[in-house]
Order: C-alpha cells, then sequence, then structure tokens
C-alpha cells in the first residue's frame, strides 16, 4: 500500500443514478501535494470486513482553491468497494488515502479546449471544465456520452456552468449514442484549425472510438490527451507525486 493519510467523510452528494460524490477532510494535516492537480486520481483504501481493499478514485472537485476534496464513485455490478461506497460508507466513517498522481491534467497555453467523458470518466474530467473555465479564459467545449441522462453525473451542475459561462462554454449531450450518433455529435465540435487540445476519459472502447474520430478530423497525437485508467494504475508506482502541484496550477 502507498503510504496513505487517514480520512473522514463528510458528506455524501448523490450525482445520477447510482452514482455518489463523497467529501472528505484529512486527520490531521496532509501534504500540500497530496490531492495533486485537477484530473488526478488517488488511490483510497477501505476497510471491509476483516480485509482492506484498494481503489483508485479521481478527485473530482477543486481542493486546489480551497474546497472540500471529494472522489466519485460509480456502482458496479457485484463490486465490492463501490458496493460497499454505495451502501454502506456515511459521514464520520474513515478512509485511507494515498497521493494523488497521474499524468492526465490540463497542459499550459491558451489554446481552446474539447473534453470528451464516456460514462464515469466524467470524474476526473469534471474539476478540469471547471479549472479551466474559472482559471483560464480559454474556450470549453464539453461532449457527455452516457446510455442516458439520469446515469449522467453531475449534470445539473454542467447545465449550470454552461449557463453562466455562456460564450465561453458549450455543452452537448450524445446520450445513448452508438459510433454514427458519435461522429455526429463530435462533428459540431471539433475544429482542427483552431488548435484545440481533446481531453479524453472513459472506458477502452470509449477510448478507442472517440481518438478514431478525433485523428480523423485531423487532430494530431500531440493535442490529444486521453485517460487510460487502466495504464494510470499500472504506471502509478513509477511516477513520483507531483512535487510542485500548487506553482504548476498557474497555468
Amino acid at each position: 500500500m502507498i503510504p496513505a493519510h487517514m480520512a473522514r467523510i463528510e458528506s455524501i452528494v448523490e450525482e445520477a443514478e447510482d452514482v455518489r460524490s463523497f467529501a472528505f477532510r484529512f486527520v490531521g494535516e496532509a501534504p500540500a501535494t497530496h490531492l495533486g492537480l485537477p484530473g488526478q486520481f488517488a488511490p483510497f483504501r477501505f476497510r471491509i470486513g476483516d480485509g482492506h481493499h484498494e481503489r483508485f478514485y479521481a478527485i473530482s472537485s477543486l481542493p486546489q482553491l480551497g474546497e472540500a476534496p471529494c472522489f466519485t464513485v460509480k456502482r458496479k455490478p457485484d463490486g465490492l468497494v463501490s458496493g460497499h461506497c454505495m451502501d454502506r460508507l456515511a459521514p464520520g466513517d474513515l478512509v485511507a488515502v494515498g497521493p494523488a498522481r497521474g499524468g492526465f491534467r490540463l497542459q499550459p497555453g491558451n489554446a481552446p479546449v474539447v473534453f470528451l467523458a464516456g460514462g464515469i470518466g466524467i470524474a476526473p474530467i469534471f474539476p478540469l471544465i471547471r479549472f479551466a473555465l474559472l482559471c483560464t479564459q480559454r474556450p470549453v467545449a464539453v461532449v457527455l456520452f452516457e446510455r442516458n441522462a439520469a446515469r449522467q453525473a453531475f449534470l445539473p451542475a454542467l447545465q449550470g456552468l454552461a449557463v453562466r459561462h455562456r460564450g465561453r462554454m458549450s455543452l452537448h449531450g450524445a446520450f445513448g449514442a452508438g459510433p454514427p450518433a458519435m461522429d455526429r455529435a463530435l462533428a459540431g465540435v471539433l475544429d482542427p484549425t483552431s488548435a484545440q487540445h481533446v481531453y479524453m476519459c472513459g472506458p477502452a472502447g470509449f477510448l478507442d472510438a472517440a481518438g478514431a474520430c478525433v485523428r480523423a478530423a485531423g487532430h494530431p497525437a500531440s493535442r490529444i490527451f486521453a485517460n487510460d485508467r487502466d495504464a494510470y494504475i499500472a504506471g502509478y508506482l513509477a511516477q513520483p507525486p507531483h512535487a510542485a502541484a500548487a506553482a504548476a496550477l498557474a497555468l
């Protein structure tokens, strides 16, 4: 287990059907870099019965801007830990949290940004969207891919952001979309002539399909940033914590 700090669950928010966010506070003081940068994941360890079980979840809030840190969980069929979180985890309970890491974070510059979220892939993308809107002047486009609107996490918050940032942010929902609908949804958003940066997160099949669409639209690989969660977990131990998280926020 990666060195961790104990944290206490403070509140729980129902984000969508079978999706909840858990706000927590560290017991004692954690290092300033422990929660990393927007878009990064952290390992969480839960005591379930007589054992401890570890899972990786995105930090879905912006503790870098003073918010309570949160992680977001989607129930998986027969998922031991997701089921525990959804059915038993309550305010006051303790979890162990390791340092957030990962290369999926907003790149410096002023280029317009496009965020493509497949299912619970919205969890690391949501803080990136908010950070781009609150801390930069970059135009933001968001395309959501989910079975239906009831399952889309953070949808009311995203709709509110689109209203408050009208003219800078566009929000598109491709609910129940297969590959043809994905092509149509992205056709009105992707513009390789504008030097857009494209960020994608979701299941492997989603990343494959979305990546193919983005490349076919003419975006070079240097402007495409995909969060492959499985590869991230595999490489977690090889990457040191971000040593200058606070300074790096000045994008």
